[in-house]
């Protein structure tokens, strides 16, 4: 196979996988997309006892998550994210319904231009041997970037089942 058409079938897998993990059904029947629909700005904003983060902490995460990597990808440089901080950030206890759309637009908005820099990304993606300096190779980073999605979708899936319980709804 041309090298040419090996890259091309390997930015399809990892478009694929990027996909599946946010927003297509997949083996365990949910994905971070499908598992925020009917979520409340109350239930976003909640935090289980113990618990540090909420649903809208996580959709901030994953959403940051994406543009660092989209950023390693095209060699961005650093800052560009819209909001101040990074990793983790606190959302409000008490969201407005403005303040969820807007988080769940940044999570699709910072997912949508991941999926366009690996269509049109100039790096080697695949076919690179594990560096062994402990840095990961790009394709390393957008298939773990698939599984980060998949963990924090369990994770929201796990929030929600404890606010059914915390606040039974009337």
């Amino acid at each position: 196979m041309a090298e040419s058409a090996r890259k091309n079938d390997d930015r399809q897998l990892l478009l694929q996988m990027i996909n599946e993990a946010y927003r297509m059904p997949n083996w365990n029947e949910t994905s971070l997309q499908s598992t925020l629909r009917r979520v409340t700005p109350q239930m976003a904003s909640w935090r289980p006892p113990h618990v540090k983060r909420s649903i809208a902490d996580i959709v901030v995460h994953c959403a940051y998550w994406k543009y660092a990597l989209r950023r390693r990808l095209t060699g961005g440089k650093r800052g560009g994210f819209p909001l101040k901080g990074s990793n983790w950030f606190r959302t409000s206890d008490d969201l407005t319904a403005e303040q969820w759309s807007e988080y769940r637009s940044l999570l699709e908005d910072q997912h949508e231009q991941l999926c366009e820099a690996i269509a049109n990304c100039r790096r080697v993606l695949s076919h690179a041997k594990p560096r062994e300096d402990g840095h990961w190779t790009s394709l390393q980073r957008v298939f773990w970037l698939a599984i980060h999605d998949g963990y924090h979708t369990g994770q929201i899936n796990l929030i929600k089942a404890m606010y059914r319980r915390a606040k039974p709804q009337k």
